[in-house]
């Protein structure tokens, strides 16, 4: 397998294990990813999301009306800007947030068998760095 391979085949191997989620909740992968994305950074906004998953202005829109409409995350304004809103996810996402937490771990066991924690800092910091330089090139622009 080819180094740019092994991102889209992490990609849909972790899609393949939220699928039974996607199905259970009636959610999209998108929406799926938002409530992940929204439990370890707390009080980001949509265009943290798009920059940070590097998904399109509109699938992050689409997915934050559905995931409001459903009652998983609620918009806070900006006390300062008013035109930002920050998503905070809801006590009805907490059992979706709980089920990601275990999966997780399910495919972080299976990724990292047999490596050391000194290997997943290694792999970290490295993984890191690639996106550190993905970020300043012109790739993304």
């Amino acid at each position: 397998m080819k180094m740019f391979n092994y991102s889209n085949f992490i990609k849909k191997v972790v899609e393949k294990a939220y699928l039974e989620m996607t199905k259970k909740y009636g959610m999209t992968n998108n929406e799926i990813a938002v409530i992940s994305y929204l439990s370890v950074n707390t009080n980001a906004t949509a265009s943290d999301i798009v920059n940070d998953l590097l998904f399109s202005k509109s699938h992050v829109s689409l997915s934050v009306d559905a995931l409001t409409k459903k009652g998983m995350i609620e918009k806070k304004q900006d006390k300062q800007d008013k035109k930002i809103y920050h998503l905070q996810l809801t006590q009805k996402s907490q059992v979706i947030v709980d089920e990601l937490f275990v999966r997780r771990n399910e495919i972080e066991k299976v990724f990292f068998k047999g490596f050391s924690e000194n290997d997943k800092f290694l792999l970290q910091t490295l993984i890191q760095k690639v996106v550190l330089n993905i970020k300043d090139s012109t790739l993304l622009k």
